[in-house]
């Protein structure tokens, strides 16, 4: 008897000990360049959205392999790393979102995401939103650092080669932004009458002037002869680098020493094509 209660002493410990971590004590979300489930870098712009969205319900986001704060470069447990996990069935995408600490333990499975759409591209990005929701629902906010600290081994680590940088400003901003993966925030039509031109390369002369209407997380892009929006960019974690998203080019933006834009992608061809909007 005296040993069965000892037993359960020890468990409930354990089981105390455990919860005494919450998500809220973790600082970053590491977000891969690519998931496993697909062939590709941001396919689909799954990566870039999964950022997105984290960003949006207040976490700090960060690519893998991207420059890091100096804390996370010293201690890379203050850091959570997200994965996306497929249970699709014949007529229905179904995604999880996961998040693993830096002793590769999965602390956190989101709700599923689901979605009937035939489209893959549509069907991914619908399945990652609803399963985002009930990540919303968490009300994250960064509290306190009770996260473990480093002490991996080589190959645990949960970040291969951190590069520390300057402090990123974490705190979160109750502005709705906008959002620049839905296509509907964009007017295709006036967008690629301004903007897409098929031979155009960054020798000949930058398009006709734009204008960008600065956010706390971001710009938009803008036509100087009225307000139709070409494209959002969100902030990275890098100084003056944007991931820049429109109908027709998804990559990433940075102004120039004559502050235009640069927008630089890769097209589908694996063609770098580098454009210039004059401001």
């Amino acid at each position: 008897m005296k040993q069965f209660l000892i037993g359960v002493f020890i468990l409930v410990s354990a089981f105390g000990m455990g919860q005494d971590i919450s998500i809220n004590d973790y600082k970053y979300i590491i977000v891969p360049r690519s998931y496993d489930i697909f062939s590709e870098a941001d396919s689909y712009q799954m990566n870039s959205l999964t950022k997105f969205l984290f960003e949006k319900y207040g976490f700090s986001a960060i690519l893998e392999n991207s420059d890091y704060p100096e804390d996370l470069a010293s201690n890379n447990c203050l850091a959570l790393k997200a994965n996306v996990i497929e249970n699709n069935t014949l007529i229905k995408t179904k995604l999880q979102v996961t998040l693993k600490d830096c002793r590769n333990t999965v602390v956190y499975t989101s709700s599923e995401g689901e979605s009937k759409a035939k489209e893959y591209k549509t069907a991914y990005q619908t399945s990652l939103r609803e399963a985002f929701k009930s990540i919303e629902a968490l009300n994250y906010r960064y509290v306190s650092s009770k996260a473990p600290s480093t002490e991996i081994k080589n190959g645990s680590v949960l970040v291969p080669e951190i590069k520390p940088t300057a402090k990123i400003n974490t705190e979160v901003v109750a502005e709705v932004i906008p959002d620049p993966f839905i296509n509907e925030t964009l007017e295709v039509e006036s967008e690629s009458t301004l903007v897409e031109t098929e031979d155009w390369s960054v020798n000949k002369q930058p398009l006709k002037k734009f204008k960008v209407v600065l956010r706390d997380n971001g710009f938009s892009l803008l036509a100087s002869s009225g307000n139709t929006i070409l494209g959002n960019a969100i902030k990275t974690s890098k100084e003056g680098v944007y991931i820049y998203n429109s109908i027709n080019a998804n990559g990433l933006a940075y102004f120039n020493s004559t502050n235009d834009l640069v927008v630089e992608y890769v097209s589908e061809d694996g063609t770098l094509v580098k454009k210039v909007f004059q401001l």
